[in-house]
């Protein structure tokens, strides 16, 4: 799920409910509303997807399709239908990767993930038509989340290695070691909210601390867990991104400690 600023839309597409979808939904502010575009990506769970401001699209990569085979397209959604894009180099098969735009260098950066369940640490950037590998060091941060910290001019990312984040320079990682961290945690959702200036980390978890509950704010230096008088219940694989239409901060589905899929939605209000 990301914001599209060309459509001002907030799009969610694919997903799992006992098999990948392929279905394209957007929020409405008060409510979901499912599209039926002309063309459609095949089915699929786990895609990269940001938007991408050099050519006015979101961007959707690889992801776990049918049989749990890992995809390697490239497709892009122009705020009424999808297009597969066939760029000539490709970060090849894998599914759980890590995407997102990069606004100080002007970059679409996609880190990581896993080709069938076998970890990849490389680095690629999309530059509107094809993909290069940038071979940066690999910051060892699977399963994490990375998001555009506007207020820092930086593309964070936050994982399992809870006392360590990473910044991108425009060529590799730079890490740091704030203090006063999270947990490490895998699955869980992190976005910029503009409402206070910070980035937004919700949920996830690790094995000693599996399926958390816990909100945290990040603003270039510190953590500070953030005092809400309501928290989504835990839930690991949820969808987040803040819809700049409405002015929220919107969590969606996942599923919880019974590995039972959640259909609640969630927005974060800010006094």
């Amino acid at each position: 799920m990301n914001y599209d600023p060309a459509s001002k839309q907030l799009v969610l597409f694919g997903g799992y409910h006992h098999d990948p979808t392929d279905q394209t939904w957007v929020w409405t502010g008060s409510d979901w509303n499912q599209l039926h575009p002309a063309t459609s990506p095949p089915p699929r769970r786990n895609g990269a997807m940001a938007f991408d401001p050099q050519t006015n699209q979101l961007i959707l990569y690889g992801g776990s399709g049918t049989n749990n085979t890992d995809l390697s397209d490239t497709w892009a959604w122009n705020g009424t239908t999808w297009q597969e894009l066939h760029p000539q180099h490709s970060p090849g098969r894998r599914s759980r990767s890590l995407m997102g735009y990069d606004a100080h260098t002007n970059q679409l950066v996609l880190y990581g993930g896993f080709a069938y369940n076998d970890p990849q640490g490389d680095t690629w950037t999309w530059n509107g038509t094809d993909w290069k590998d940038t071979h940066a060091t690999n910051p060892r941060d699977n399963d994490g989340e990375m998001a555009y910290d506007a207020a820092n001019k930086e593309l964070v990312l936050f994982g399992s290695v809870g006392e360590v984040i990473n910044t991108w320079n425009g060529s590799d990682w730079v890490q740091h070691q704030p203090e006063g961290h999270p947990y490490g945690r895998d699955h869980a959702n992190m976005s910029y909210d503009p409402q206070i200036g910070q980035i937004v980390l919700v949920g996830g978890g690790n094995a000693a601390h599996p399926f958390q509950d816990d909100t945290w704010t990040w603003n270039g230096t510190t953590w500070t867990r953030l005092a809400t008088a309501t928290n989504p219940p835990p839930r690991w694989h949820a969808v987040m991104d803040y819809d700049a239409s409405s002015g929220q901060l919107v969590l969606f589905s996942g599923f919880d400690k019974d590995v039972k899929d959640l259909t609640d939605t969630w927005t974060l209000n800010v006094t």
